[in-house]
């Protein structure tokens, strides 16, 4: 399979914050060529190649390979990003010393060596800081999805789909981290939430059907009472699609592929994610609409909220979406937080309401900061 353009460009990213670490860490606090030289540039070696190792053994080594090096290659991915934004921070601290102390060190002649102490002191907190955040991270990532519970009311909804129960849950991304025992906990908190409806927001797998079929099989004992649907993610799209279009099937899970089923008088519609476009199968929301009656109400099940404009010119009266993880750690919260306007939860636009979840997994760095992970249970009632 190609590798993505991004994980070069992610990669690239990452070596630049490697040797910048590199640089204010060790460079700086150390004498050159002396032994804590040499330990200190080797770790930082090998903590700078776990992010192309962890991104592009995801995309171009067997999953043999991947579930080796996994865990160590995305805990230093975890550490990079944490001690990386601490040493931005830490970067204001150095100001706010040479502004407060510059006359003073000028007129004393401050010595070299208390400022190496100083830039010793604050490498050591920065080291540190990063390990407790990324251990904090990896216990949140490793933890039970909270479940969220919450009443939605629709128009015109039929007396026979009144108090109709769907859980929504996307991004559990088996793979090198997650695996056969995942799926299986996630199934079981699922059934204890008694489903009529099961619906898998994408992005359930990071490899293809022959490889992590086995995996994501404890799916097929999902216990809805009237069924479970699937609709693609991007990274069911960066592996091999068909393989899990043909597969899910085969567990009794409906592929919702720009199209719908009827639900106690209630659209249940699916669209393609729009990563798919690059393979001619993007979402088309009037297609996946095209079964519905005048006046019925419709719910879309789509991975990328991105459909939002589409669902709104479309009346659709619920959105149900994931991929966005709620930004899965701080800073990314923030920044999937600048770039969307449905990061995390519910929200109404006009008649078109919204549920994103922030998955039931991770992706990438086992790292969960501020958007713990979920399972959405949503109870329609009539408006």
């Amino acid at each position: 399979m190609s590798v993505p353009f991004w994980v070069f460009m992610s990669s690239a990213m990452f070596a630049g914050a490697g040797v910048y670490l590199w640089w204010r860490l060790i460079a700086r606090t150390t004498t050159r060529f002396s032994t804590p030289w040499w330990i200190g540039t080797v770790l930082a070696a090998l903590v700078v190649l776990s992010a192309p190792v962890a991104l592009f053994g995801q995309f171009a080594m067997p999953m043999g390979f991947q579930r080796v090096v996994g865990w160590p290659a995305w805990l230093g991915y975890s550490f990079i990003i944490f001690t990386g934004c601490l040493a931005l921070v830490a970067e204001l601290v150095r100001l706010g010393r040479w502004l407060v102390d510059r006359r003073r060190a000028a007129a004393r002649g401050e010595k070299v060596t208390r400022r190496v102490l100083f830039e010793r002191v604050l490498a050591g907190a920065i080291v540190a800081g990063g390990a407790v955040l990324t251990g904090v991270s990896l216990a949140g990532a490793l933890g039970t999805p909270r479940v969220l519970r919450r009443s939605i009311a629709i128009r015109n909804l039929p007396a026979e789909a009144a108090g109709m129960r769907i859980v929504l849950i996307s991004d559990l991304h088996v793979g090198s981290l997650t695996r056969h025992d995942d799926t299986r906990r996630i199934v079981d908190i699922v059934n204890a939430q008694n489903p009529d409806i099961v619906c898998l927001a994408g992005d359930f797998s990071d490899g293809d059907a022959a490889t992590l079929a086995a995996d994501l099989a404890p799916l097929a004992d999902l216990r809805p009472t009237v069924g479970t649907f699937f609709v693609t993610g991007n990274h069911e799209f960066y592996f091999d699609v068909a393989s899990w279009m043909q597969w899910f099937p085969t567990i009794g899970v409906r592929v919702l592929a720009n199209e719908s089923v009827q639900v106690r008088g209630v659209l249940l519609a699916g669209t393609h994610d729009i990563q798919g476009e690059s393979q001619g199968l993007g979402p088309d929301v009037p297609a996946a609409l095209a079964g519905r009656a005048a006046g019925q109400p419709a719910i879309l099940l789509s991975h990328n909220p991105v459909v939002l404009d589409d669902a709104i010119a479309q009346d659709v009266d619920l959105l149900l979406a994931g991929h966005t993880h709620g930004g899965q750690f701080y800073p990314g919260v923030w920044i999937v937080g600048a770039t969307t306007r449905t990061l995390s939860g519910y929200y109404a636009f006009g008649d078109t309401q919204v549920f994103v979840t922030n998955g039931c997994r991770f992706w990438g760095p086992p790292a969960r900061i501020g958007a713990p992970m979920d399972i959405t249970v949503l109870e329609l009632t009539p408006a």
